[in-house]
């Protein structure tokens, strides 16, 4: 992997994204509605691209040649019911290469139906678009950020969306994931919930994300272990067609 983009790159997570590539030598596109916000926020090195991450041709540029994208970007509160979320993993689709892995940062709990808030039902609409894309991807449902412990140093790997209450996870424990999607592009489309542990930390998160259960191509509607799967003809109608469009 030599080149990444980055979707919500000035967010509290994208930010550190951004700065765990160019430590390992990657060349970074950090995509932002506020060019110079991002001049003002991100590493030296990045390049910032300035587009509307729900446009597909405006992400032309920020997408073209790069071997994966890395989506951090937020939308629970745009006075749409989050429904932006959504429409940024639909645009990013449109116009990716066709090889590049997706990493896509969703929340735990997405799987539930019906959803407690209608922005998580929108992460799981975006969530099944990406499974049913056939591209290689990573999804991760992230505990509470900063509620982690202090020699909560180790990586949790879950997976079936079964986990309640206020788990911590590390914010940099987040974009370590995320990357390491990337880097275990040859592991087939996977579904995790993680969280921070006590522990030492771990020297090599792409094999943890290796040994996790890849997600069943028949199944865009759930995780491996998820244990719902909302019936198509229950999705909004420009939902369907998206996942049509696709082939599912």
């Amino acid at each position: 992997m030599t080149t990444i983009a980055v979707i919500g790159a000035t967010g509290q997570i994208g930010r550190l994204v951004v700065a765990e590539a160019l430590n390992d030598g990657v060349t970074v596109r950090a995509q932002s509605r506020d060019a110079g916000r991002a001049h003002r926020v991100l590493p030296q090195g990045a390049e910032v691209v300035a587009a509307d991450p729900t446009d597909a041709e405006a992400l032309r540029p920020v997408l073209e040649g790069v071997d994966a994208v890395v989506l951090t970007h937020g939308a629970d509160v745009d006075g749409r019911g989050g429904k932006t979320f959504y429409e940024v993993v639909r645009a990013v689709l449109e116009v990716l290469p066709e090889r590049a892995h997706v990493s896509l940062m969703t929340a735990m709990r997405t799987s539930e139906h019906p959803a407690r808030y209608e922005f998580i039902a929108w992460k799981r609409r975006a969530e099944r678009l990406l499974r049913a894309s056939g591209r290689p991807y990573l999804i991760v449902r992230p505990g509470w950020f900063g509620y982690e412990g202090p020699q909560d140093h180790a990586i949790d790997l879950r997976q079936g969306d079964l986990v309640t209450g206020q788990p911590g996870v590390s914010k940099q424990h987040v974009a370590q994931v995320l990357l390491a999607g990337a880097h275990a592009a040859a592991v087939p489309g996977t579904t995790v919930e993680f969280f921070s542990k006590v522990g030492a930390p771990d020297d090599d998160v792409p094999a943890l994300l290796t040994a996790m259960e890849a997600d069943d191509a028949a199944h865009s509607g759930r995780g491996s272990q998820d244990s719902t799967e909302v019936p198509l003809a229950e999705e909004p109608e420009e939902v369907r067609r998206d996942l049509a469009a696709h082939g599912a």
